[in-house]
């Protein structure tokens, strides 16, 4: 499927590039918090969500400062195809995506064939 977008009601300054390339960040984001839109009503979700991802894998934040309130209000209005899901379900993507660092980090770090299949720690 396709990531489809609109974000013709932001205000950011489509003439500064590095506005531009954060507005395209947060359109494949979108897929990595599960939201599929910034709206006013849930810009604390998205700050929620990106410190997460920022906490297990330092994502957006390194390379664009921190996400606040502020830092999307001029992306307010963008909407994607990507469905929300609740923040329940967000969190079970976390843990498993965490597990599956950790098993990746022992197979790699922590036995000597770094082929075999780790299952539990």
């Amino acid at each position: 499927m396709s990531l489809n977008y609109d974000i013709r009601e932001c205000t950011f300054d489509r003439d500064n590039e590095r506005e531009a390339a954060i507005a395209n960040r947060l359109i494949w984001e979108t897929i990595a918090v599960d939201l599929g839109s910034i709206e006013e009503k849930n810009l604390d979700e998205w700050v929620f969500r990106c410190a997460v991802l920022q906490t297990m894998r330092g994502r957006l934040n390194d390379s664009f400062g921190p996400v606040t309130k502020d830092f999307l209000r001029p992306y307010i209005g963008l909407y994607t195809n990507v469905a929300d899901t609740s923040r329940a379900k967000f969190m079970n993507k976390c843990k498993d995506m965490l597990k599956r660092d950790a098993l990746d980090y022992i197979r790699y770090h922590c036995t000597e064939n770094h082929d075999a299949e780790v299952t539990t720690a």
